[in-house]
């Protein structure tokens, strides 16, 4: 339910907004006054302002200019309403950072489609933001797969054919492959739960065993003790299965940074 802001002064007015937008499904909040609808604004941040111009204590443009200097106000959109039809205060009014201008009288049906349509916009600005951020993290992945993974794939490969006479090394040797070989192949496991963080859709379509057993992978190394999975391979609601991840990958960090467990099981 979205949550409208109304800072008017006329009391019928507000009678009238408040009781359409509410048969609309809307939440509805109500300030008489700049300086309170301003409070009420950083209390709750609403998601859209009904802005009256004339105002007891100062005018709905610098409310406006106040209400968007907050970081966290700055994209609310704000409809001004005014009984004046003058062309420079609908201009003063898109020029303060208001995103409409409604005249009185007006229909409690034009108010609504209106609203309708600033909230449309809002969630349109929202999705691209997303998709643009979903497609900087798919960017990523994709280089981190095509250098650092391969990278890691060819030393680890490397240090295995080194170690198939391993036998004709010397044991000092021996040892610091082996070494090589356990950190390379743990990097790679932390690849691979990174690479599950830049692309959601793979934990999607990825079961919950299958991922529990690649997140202790990365951490078999940062921790001491034995650490054993049990998991079957049940399927289970992507929700439900996000939890569980999320549950095991923060009891893993916390078992990796603060406990000396000998042995962890998951």
């Amino acid at each position: 339910m979205s949550d409208i802001l109304i800072i008017g002064n006329e009391y019928e007015d507000i009678l009238l907004l408040r009781a359409g937008l509410r048969e609309q499904g809307f939440g509805v909040r109500v300030a008489r006054s700049a300086a309170s609808g301003v409070r009420a604004a950083h209390a709750i941040m609403p998601d859209l302002i009904l802005l009256d111009v004339v105002l007891p204590d100062q005018d709905g443009f610098h409310t406006c200019q106040q209400l968007h200097a907050a970081p966290k106000l700055t994209e609310v959109p704000v409809i001004f309403v005014s009984a004046l039809h003058d062309a420079t205060l609908k201009a003063q009014a898109f020029e303060t950072g208001g995103e409409d201008f409604i005249t009185k009288p007006y229909h409690a049906k034009e108010v609504i489609v209106r609203v309708q349509h600033q909230l449309e916009r809002v969630r349109l600005r929202q999705h691209i933001r997303e998709t643009a951020r979903l497609k900087e993290r798919q960017h990523i992945a994709r280089e981190l797969h095509d250098s650092v993974s391969q990278t890691l794939f060819i030393l680890n490969a490397s240090v295995q054919s080194l170690m198939i006479d391993k036998a004709a090394l010397p044991t000092r040797t021996q040892g610091q492959f082996h070494d090589i070989l356990t950190l390379s192949q743990a990097a790679l496991a932390e690849m691979r739960t990174l690479l599950y963080e830049l692309r959601p859709r793979q934990i999607e379509e990825t079961p919950l065993h299958q991922l529990l057993h690649q997140l202790a992978d990365s951490f078999r190394k940062r921790i001491a003790g034995e650490l054993v999975v049990v998991a079957d391979e049940g399927q289970l609601p992507n929700d439900i299965k996000l939890g569980f991840y999320r549950v095991a990958q923060e009891a893993l960090n916390n078992a990796a940074k603060h406990a000396r467990a000998q042995h962890v099981t998951i």
